[in-house]
């Protein structure tokens, strides 16, 4: 048993490629994934509307992809991929921020 999922199906459980992550597909149509170093629940993913079976990572760790019985396959980003996109994103934001400030075709946010 994996410690939050009493009374719950996990129908596969399975490490990151680098051991940092562990995720368990289950029969209540989500997705949890916890820290494999520490033990810990990190987050749930949730978006199927049937029962999750298989789950398979990426070589790097980076993204991993779950199948269900409604017939799709979703991806999802791994917490230190999310954490990149968030860095990647806000320095966009800044940048063009910047940009139209100087520009003066917008006003500028606080």
């Amino acid at each position: 048993m994996i410690d939050g999922r009493v009374g719950v199906c996990c129908m596969q459980v399975q490490f990151s490629p680098d051991g940092r992550w562990l995720v368990s597909a289950s029969f209540d149509k989500s997705i949890k994934l916890w820290d494999g170093v520490k033990g810990t629940f990190a987050a749930t993913f949730r978006g199927h509307v049937g029962p999750v079976y298989q789950i398979a990572w990426s070589a790097d760790s980076r993204m991993f992809v779950s199948g269900s019985k409604d017939s799709t396959l979703k991806v999802h980003l791994s917490p230190c991929s999310m954490h990149a996109l968030r860095i990647f994103l806000r320095e966009i934001i800044l940048w063009s921020r910047e940009i139209y400030v100087e520009s003066g075709v917008l006003p500028a946010c606080p």
